[in-house]
């Protein structure tokens, strides 16, 4: 189900939910996230909303819903689950799906629903048919075009080479991108065309499609003051997540630290005393480099910015939104994204 047919859509799940569009979708120069509705609930009153639509929300996602808006905000998207839910009512975020879950509250009114499940295979679980550029190895193609601008103009052969993807996979992701107008040409090559909502949709794909892949092992420190001089130590270690983070915002503490590899690093597991435990009782993690640093490089040994906001998404960590949040606020590509 694409954005055109949730916002189609939503005029009846809102009827069904008691209330009723009273003045319908409206959006300033094309642009989705200007998009308002207004909604009212006979007899009792309306709200004007911002939306912002969803392709898919798991509760980690959910908490870097961004409602820095001068009105409400509400949340549509395909299935909206209990556990996203209470994230969302926790935030006094308004929400509804396609299923018939939603939530709106204001002086006057209170409309919850939840626990509706939809019916099997009604919900997508994958992309969509033609979507490319949001399959595992497209998501890594565009991750080099949205983190590094130059890279829309250069040659396939070393895009491919770059995102550590097929010549064939990049052909096709690029080739799909101009169809759909999200890579335009220009006087001097290729650029993408608002890739601040690209860059959403890709931050989405990559929790639920590209990160489970990248994970190789996780390992039990006693202590974690050692992680900064790692990458000195061992040139091959790229930091990510909350350690890569803590070094971008003082005001951040790191419980864990990630490592982007290509290859184990056997000397630190044995120099730090590294024991592999499960996932969840992990606090140092190492995952797939699947870039080519030379051509795109964060900062210091960091992982690019692009992937660091990521990777605090897809933590599903609470405690950890308020910092995704100040980077995508603070960072020089992040801002460039958005405001393109």
């Amino acid at each position: 189900m694409n954005t055109d047919d949730l916002l189609d859509a939503l005029p009846r799940v809102l009827d069904e939910l008691g209330a009723r569009v009273e003045l319908g979708v409206t959006h300033h120069h094309d642009r989705l996230e200007d998009a308002r509705i207004r909604v009212s609930v006979p007899g009792v009153g309306a709200r004007s909303y911002v939306l912002e639509v969803k392709r898919r929300l798991t509760p980690g996602l959910a908490t870097t819903v961004r409602s820095n808006h001068e009105l409400p905000l509400m949340v549509v998207a395909p299935y909206i689950s209990d556990a996203v839910g209470a994230v969302l009512r926790g935030m006094a975020v308004d929400y509804v799906d396609m299923v018939g879950n939603g939530c709106l509250r204001w002086p006057g009114v209170y409309i919850d629903v939840r626990g509706k499940r939809p019916a099997k295979n009604s919900v997508q679980s994958g992309p969509e048919r033609g979507d490319r550029a949001f399959t595992r190895a497209g998501l890594q193609v565009l991750f080099v075009l949205l983190t590094q601008p130059a890279a829309a103009s250069t040659k396939l052969r070393q895009l491919a080479e770059a995102s550590g993807t097929s010549l064939g996979t990049a052909q096709g992701v690029v080739g799909e991108l101009e169809q759909t107008g999200a890579l335009v040409p220009t006087s001097t090559g290729r650029r993408l065309h608002r890739p601040g909502q690209l860059y959403d949709r890709w931050v989405e794909a990559y929790a639920t499609r590209l990160s489970p892949s990248l994970y190789l092992r996780s390992f039990r420190a006693d202590r974690l003051d050692w992680w900064r001089a790692a990458r000195s130590e061992d040139p091959d270690l790229v930091v990510g997540g909350e350690a890569a983070a803590a070094a971008l915002d003082t005001m951040l503490r790191p419980e864990s630290v990630t490592f982007y590899v290509t290859r184990t690093p056997t000397q630190l597991v044995r120099q730090h005393r590294l024991v592999p435990v499960p996932r969840k009782e992990a606090n140092v993690h190492l995952k797939r480099r699947f870039w080519d640093e030379q051509v795109v490089r964060g900062s210091k040994g960091l992982a690019p910015t692009t992937l660091v906001f990521a990777d605090l998404v897809t933590s599903g960590e609470p405690r950890l939104r308020e910092h995704a949040e100040r980077l995508r606020r603070a960072d020089a590509r992040l801002l460039e994204l958005d405001g393109s």
